[in-house]
């Protein structure tokens, strides 16, 4: 039964550690049930190399599908970094994948419904197909990426953290010690400076002492 398992988990993309698959086989398990496990398990734990070792070197090469990989990262390559999410800007999603050993981006050339800038680290995407390899970067598009998903609970903690820091910084809010960015500003738009309210110059000392 393992070894049918693990067999199965081969042939659909996902190149599990055969000891770490060996230490969560000791209970009664089936297909869908490991699936789900390996979906909410970080890469870094359970992953067998699956992307060549000269991937982030060579500026052509190809890879072996179906692959499954782990995304790190999610980028608007398209769009300023303080606003990324912008609705005007076009977007060009760069994702960084990792099969627990190597990285690699992942430049998506089609819209792909399934993928955003809330997509969390630890999310499981499928590729599969013929997947073009230019100056280093996966090109992906519909017909070759599938979202599996998952939660990785210690991943997806620290982003939603980094995420609502991102998004007071932002917002101009400052943090304790009084730093932090301005607020953003589309371009093109009049920046207005307020006023404070009954505010008083301090007055000049040395001009005091020469009255009297």
């Amino acid at each position: 039964m393992k070894e049918q398992i693990l067999s199965k988990l081969k042939e659909e993309g996902w190149n599990i550690r055969e000891e770490f698959f060996e230490s969560i086989s000791e209970k009664p398990v089936n297909f869908h049930s490991t699936l789900n496990f390996l979906a909410n398990t970080d890469f870094k734990d359970c992953g067998a190399p699956s992307l060549p070792n000269d991937i982030g070197k060579n500026k052509n090469t190809s890879i072996k599908t179906p692959v499954v990989l782990q995304v790190t990262n999610v980028r608007n390559v398209s769009a300023p970094k303080a606003n990324e999410g912008s609705a005007t800007a076009p977007r060009m999603l760069r994702l960084t994948l990792t099969d627990g050993f190597h990285y690699i981006h992942g430049l998506e050339i089609n819209f792909i419904k399934s993928l955003s800038l809330k997509t969390p680290p630890g999310t499981k995407i499928k590729l599969y197909s013929k997947i073009p390899v230019v100056d280093r970067y996966l090109l992906l598009s519909p017909s070759n990426t599938e979202l599996i998903g998952g939660v990785v609970e210690e991943l997806y903690q620290k982003w939603k953290l980094s995420e609502s820091v991102s998004k007071y910084s932002r917002s101009g809010v400052l943090n304790c010690d009084g730093t932090g960015p301005p607020p953003w500003v589309p371009f093109g738009k009049k920046i207005t400076v307020e006023k404070e309210k009954d505010f008083k110059a301090m007055e000049d000392s040395s001009a005091k002492k020469k009255e009297k």
